[in-house]
């Protein structure tokens, strides 16, 4: 867990990892208050993820997915012509 820590500190050279290892060395930190540490540092690094997911609509979600259907419909339509033509069926 502490190494997860590592990961999601966007402290300016990792203040919360140094400080929470020394903790955890010392005895000071159980495995809960590391835990619970955890959880915050990964909530606070997606903070901004989750602002612009909800930002998104679902309209925003609908044309995206509309527009990825069409453009692999138009491939699937070009490589299914070469598939006939090269086995025949057309």
């Amino acid at each position: 867990m502490l190494e997860l820590t590592r990961l999601f500190d966007t402290a300016k050279g990792q203040q919360t990892y140094s400080q929470l290892k020394k903790d955890l060395k010392e005895g000071v930190l159980k495995n809960v208050a590391l835990k619970d540490k955890l959880a915050e540092l990964i909530s606070n690094y997606f903070a901004d993820f989750r602002a612009r997911r909800d930002e998104i609509s679902n309209d925003d979600i609908n044309a995206a997915l509309e527009m990825g259907r069409e453009r692999a419909s138009a491939i699937a339509k070009e490589v299914m012509q070469e598939v006939r033509e090269k086995t025949g069926l057309r």
